[in-house]
């Protein structure tokens, strides 16, 4: 599991990165909807006390150019997500729903600035770069 929660995080940012409308651009078809789920799955991931996922280090970085390569997302659009941030609220009610009630869940934007910071440190790294 250990090995996968990286992988995980990354096709996790890299789907809120495909809900920025210059995806479109990339790829007609697709259909923006909001992702409030994936800012508390990235939460739990990263903050999961049995796992220790650091994604700014240099090991991981190549992984996080392949998943967002796969989909040819640019790593570009990390840096317009904080303007999505009223979009992705619309979908938080709904996911708060799905939620254990065994779980405390903090509000959406605790969510989505833990997210972003996780975002500025990436890019502090130069990948958009490599």
């Amino acid at each position: 599991m250990r090995k996968r929660v990286p992988e995980t995080v990354d096709k996790k940012l890299r789907a809120l990165c495909q809900q920025i409308d210059a995806y479109v651009q990339i790829v007609p078809t697709m259909r923006r909807r909001p992702r409030a789920r994936d800012f508390f799955d990235i939460y739990s991931l990263l903050e999961n006390p049995t796992t220790t996922v650091d994604l700014c280090v240099s090991e991981h970085l190549p992984l996080l150019h392949a998943v967002f390569n796969a989909k040819k997302v640019p790593l570009s659009f990390l840096r317009h997500l904080g303007a999505d941030r009223e979009f992705h609220r619309q979908g938080f009610s709904a996911m708060r729903d799905t939620v254990s009630p065994s779980v405390k869940l903090e509000t959406f934007d605790f969510y989505f600035d833990y997210v972003m910071a996780q975002i500025a440190r990436i890019i502090a790294q130069g990948v958009e770069k490599e």
